[in-house]
């Protein structure tokens, strides 16, 4: 698999060269630079555009085919088949040039609570805000009913007079709307059946698949039902939920709807006629069968007869909301077992053993730990779920003989026997790594920040830190009046005296500045700014050099051949230590050299045979090994290699050395399970051969 993604790129690189363009011709000259040519480009096809979009020719160049993909094994019917459109060429142009115009000013046109397909807008703000309402409702004992409308075939009925006229309303122009009307006017498909396309099918509403400009002009569908919501709350037809905290009474991602209104008939009345006349004027139907009530803090109310009449089922929190767990209390790990069955049911059909080493390594970053991060960006990080997660992933990464294979101690590291996720020492690191100027003391915490010469109150006096009744207070509101010393508990020991004089005296040279804002910079990064990269570097500090393998990753090298320069630099293969460490019968003195005990560091760097297939391959590569280059451990040498400069041969290095070890390690398996050897110049052939394949792939 990884050779089919290398080989993929490379192509992918190589056509990318190919079709570069270094000059157009011009009426004016021969267009050279960047802002010439995206010139002239512009020109040409804006008037090809506006010829085409004004002539009734459009719909030869506006045609789709719909292939026709089973669902399943045995596909009878029309139903088990997936609709894949594809769409014109040109079509597919036009539709993109006009969503590359729309995408920037998306976000002016519709409402917050949308968050999808625009950009600086994240699909986890509705889930949040949905949340958040939720626990609300929930801690106020304020009765609530949480509508999940689904809105049916969403995309396919959008009626086209209706989207033109909302477009109108948002203020676009006669021009564009005369596109969106012939894009949508002119378009057909035809039905691929056996590799024989039919008849064209020219459609009369809906938005069409694969257009990039269909989901904009979905969501633009959409925000109407909000207004008429925010209309119809305003009116007072529909009342109140929440004056204070609730900015909106829904939340849409395309056509997920999710509502909230009152356990009251006259909202409920009020709410069914809202959908069904948008439905009416939109096209946007509501499917009962799919929409989901959820009543919050209704213990006391007859629900069954009041949504008697209303459409929708009846169910209870906790439910899911755009694909993750919702829950007014703490979340179970029954909520979190689907994510872990999602997980797990990927391995079964990857067939592992069937990978190579670098093949799952690949499966293992690209899906196995890619998934958990959409959940763990909003939910809390439990330590048992990563602990199953590490589970699939090193059962996968061995073939699935040993899960506790990969359970490398490394006490080097700075969050060795730590728990996950480290909540307390993230806190730590965040006090540490930040530098607080008082202002006016509204966004610095009394208690908690370190705003007292890089200290913190809790720190220098903690026996009055635990007598505090409020300890998340600001430091405007503690300083006010010594405010703080009303909210503290009786004083009952001299230690507490101590620190109270201790403190105050401290107190007493504060002064905050009234126009003035807390200023709060990170200290690792030359801007102030926190960094993630920052953050994980600022864990090292003071602490021994660590083994370097990014250039091992980042080298251009075969992936199997960076995976075992992985294993080699962790001393992880089975040579004879590690076999005589698990027991394993084995010759202690191996058949490369004969005359010494076999561990990784023998094997890549002492070794008489590896040192003269490497001296060989320096030669060939006119690279000049320095005097004592063998001496230190393994991980220094190799850390000598990563100081090459310039960065061009300090790749080349890289790759042949790694490309070396791979060979050696075949020649010693060669003469232990096949009884045939090779010299040291023929397996230097071998990998010159390797390296000189490598770089023909690149061209």
């Amino acid at each position: 698999m990884e050779q089919i993604s290398d080989w993929t790129s490379d192509c992918t690189n190589s056509r990318k060269r190919k079709n570069f363009i270094p000059a157009l011709n011009t009426p004016s000259g021969i267009a050279v630079t960047t802002e010439q040519k995206e010139a002239e480009l512009e020109r040409y096809f804006s008037q090809r555009l506006g010829h085409s979009l004004n002539s009734d020719r459009l719909e030869d160049l506006n045609l789709a085919n719909i292939c026709l993909i089973p669902k399943k094994g045995e596909a009878t019917r029309v139903e088990d088949f997936r609709l894949i459109s594809l769409m014109h060429s040109f079509a597919k142009i036009l539709a993109k040039m006009l969503a590359n115009r729309l995408a920037p000013k998306l976000h002016e046109l519709v409402s917050p609570n949308q968050s999808a397909f625009i950009r600086k807008r994240a699909i986890h703000d509705n889930f949040l805000y949905v949340q958040n309402m939720i626990k609300n409702f929930n801690r106020k004992k304020k009765p609530m009913l949480f509508i999940k409308v689904d809105i049916s075939k969403a995309f396919d009925i959008v009626n086209w007079p209706y989207l033109l006229e909302v477009l109108q309303n948002f203020g676009f122009g006669q021009r564009w709307r005369n596109w969106i009307s012939n894009i949508l006017g002119n378009s057909s498909s035809r039905i691929i059946l056996n590799g024989i396309p039919g008849k064209a099918i020219w459609h009369m509403r809906g938005l069409r698949q694969g257009d990039p400009l269909s989901p904009m002009l979905f969501i633009l569908a959409m925000e109407p039902l909000h207004q008429i919501f925010k209309a119809a709350e305003e009116a007072s037809p529909l009342a109140k939920i929440d004056p204070k905290r609730s900015r909106f009474r829904c939340s849409l991602y395309a056509d997920d709807v999710a509502l909230f209104i009152t356990p009251s008939e006259n909202d409920l009345i009020a709410v069914k006629r809202i959908l069904e006349t948008f439905a009416q004027i939109s096209g946007l139907h509501t499917n009962p069968g799919k929409t989901e009530i959820y009543p919050i803090a209704c213990n006391n109310l007859d629900l069954d007869n009041l949504l008697s009449s209303f459409m929708g089922n009846l169910k209870t929190v906790p439910c899911n909301y755009l694909g993750l767990p919702l829950h007014t209390k703490k979340l179970r790990k029954i909520d979190l077992q689907p994510l872990l069955d999602k997980v797990g049911a990927r391995i079964p059909g990857w067939k592992g053993r069937f990978f190579t080493s670098a093949g799952r390594e690949v499966l293992v970053k690209s899906t196995l730990s890619a998934t958990p991060i959409y959940h763990f960006t909003v939910l809390p990080q439990m330590k048992w779920v990563f602990k199953r997660i590490d589970r699939y992933r090193r059962a996968f990464l061995w073939k699935g003989d040993d899960p506790e294979k990969f359970n490398w101690k490394e006490d080097q590291k700075p969050w060795a026997n730590m728990d996950l996720p480290c909540d307390e020492m993230d806190r730590c690191l965040f006090k540490a790594g930040t530098k607080i100027t008082v202002g006016n003391g509204i966004k610095t915490s009394f208690w908690n920040d370190n705003w007292m010469d890089g200290q913190s109150p809790k720190d220098i006096a903690p026996a009055i830190y635990r007598l505090a009744k409020r300890k998340s207070n600001s430091l405007k509101k503690e300083l006010e009046d010594n405010h703080w010393l009303e909210m503290l508990h009786p004083i009952t020991s001299l230690v507490e005296i101590e620190e109270l004089i201790q403190l105050g005296g401290l107190l007493q040279h504060i002064n905050l500045v009234a126009g003035q804002t807390d200023d709060i910079s990170w200290r690792w990064t030359a801007n102030g700014q926190y960094s993630a990269k920052s953050a994980y570097l600022a864990q090292f500090q003071g602490s021994n050099a660590l083994t370097e393998f990014t250039p091992l990753w980042s080298a251009f090298a075969e992936p199997k051949h960076r995976f075992f320069g992985w294993l080699i630099l962790h001393q992880r293969t089975l040579t004879a230590e590690n076999l005589l460490r698990r027991h394993w019968p084995c010759d202690w003195i191996r058949s490369l050299c004969n005359s010494a005990f076999e561990d990784a560091a023998h094997l890549a760097k002492e070794c008489p045979f590896t040192v003269t297939v490497w001296t060989q391959i320096c030669i060939w590569m006119n690279f000049q090994l320095p005097q004592h280059h063998l001496q230190g451990n393994l991980s220094d040498w190799w850390s000598s290699f990563c100081t090459i400069s310039p960065r061009q041969n300090r790749n080349k290095v890289l790759r042949a050395l790694i490309t070396t070890w791979w060979n050696v390690w075949l020649e010693r398996n060669r003469r232990i399970f096949q009884q045939i050897s090779k010299n040291e110049l023929q397996v230097a052939f071998l990998v010159k051969e390797n390296i000189d394949l490598i770089e023909q792939s690149r061209i």
